[in-house]
């Protein structure tokens, strides 16, 4: 029996595009139906040199999430500790006379974890599994059903929530067809509306109610929150999401439209009656230069996990055809 060819399955994974070619961890992915070429055993497996590989806007909160490297709290006592390690080699005394004194074990150690950190980021554990969610959607060519209720709202009252937005402002705003990539930063989105005239970004936001609706006046997006913890989930995803826009469209500043719209299970357009002040609210977010830049600051990381899982997955892949030969008569 020739093992090797019965075996053959494993040719479709020896590309692995260690030069670029990646996967698309954070975009939707479509479902393919395999080429025969490919099928080989009852089995195949996307060659991981063609996958794609890019952030997209409306999840880049996922990509900046978790710290990355050191906080302001954890360099500021790396500064403390590399002071106190080598200033005395400089001088007996720091610059309040204080004498230096050697560190002790623990500080040693608590030292080398600093500096292991800062020389080595990680990124946190939800790009690592998005990354991995990723690689299995192209590998078998599956679409995640991310549908419910409250995204089948959103899309569905769109087109209306322009219209609406056009008849309050006399504008002729239109839907945004036009997806963007940055194939530097790996980033890609296609916003609802891009406005040359106002030299802006507009998305709309559609609540499924108005108990959801109405919780969006209690929060301002106009300042810079990167990292800030008062900002809860959903309103770090907008942050996030409308700065990606920005610097894929280079734009000064998103305004962020929730309206609200009946949803399939009220009775009548209970809605009518409210103003339009009680059914539109409006957020402006202004372009944060640091954002970009901390951005930026993960792309290598980003670069070798998403290697690091490609690597991965082929080695298990051999392994398992290898024990598969060990199995077989």
């Amino acid at each position: 029996m020739d093992n090797n060819k019965e075996l053959s399955w494993m040719d479709n994974i020896d590309g692995l595009g260690f030069d670029g070619g990646m996967d698309d961890v954070f975009i939707e992915l479509e479902a393919k139906e395999p080429k025969s070429s490919e099928i080989k055993d009852g089995s195949y497996t996307e060659d991981m040199a063609e996958m794609d590989v890019f952030v997209h806007a409306s999840s880049s909160s996922k990509f900046m999430s978790g710290k990355f490297g050191l906080s302001n709290v954890q360099a500021k006592n790396l500064d403390l500790l590399l002071e106190r390690k080598y200033g005395a080699s400089i001088a007996a005394s720091d610059e309040n006379g204080k004498a230096y004194k050697p560190l002790t074990s623990k500080m040693e150690s608590e030292l080398q974890d600093l500096l292991d950190r800062a020389n080595n980021p990680k990124l946190g554990k939800t790009v690592i599994s998005s990354i991995e969610e990723s690689l299995t959607a192209q590998s078998y060519r599956l679409e995640k059903n991310t549908n419910n209720k409250f995204t089948n709202h959103g899309i569905a009252n769109e087109p209306f929530s322009i219209t609406q937005l056009n008849s309050v402002t006399g504008r002729n705003f239109k839907k945004c067809e036009d997806t963007k990539t940055d194939y530097d930063l790996l980033l890609r989105g296609t916003p609802d509306i891009v406005c040359d005239e106002i030299d802006a970004i507009i998305d709309i936001k559609n609540p499924y109610d108005a108990f959801t609706f109405d919780k969006q006046r209690s929060f301002e997006l106009t300042e810079r929150t990167t990292g800030d913890p008062n900002l809860d989930a959903a309103q770090k995803e907008y942050y996030h999401q409308m700065q990606s826009y920005m610097v894929l469209f280079d734009k000064p500043v998103a305004y962020l439209v929730f309206t609200l719209n009946e949803n399939d299970y009220m009775v009548g357009d209970e809605y009518d009656e409210f103003g339009t002040l009680d059914r539109i609210i409006i957020k402006k977010v202004l372009r944060d230069p640091e954002w970009i830049v901390e951005y930026t600051r993960r792309l290598d990381a980003y670069k070798e996990a998403i290697l690091d899982a490609k690597i991965s997955r082929k080695e298990s892949m051999i392994a398992t055809g290898n024990y598969l030969t060990e199995l077989k008569k």
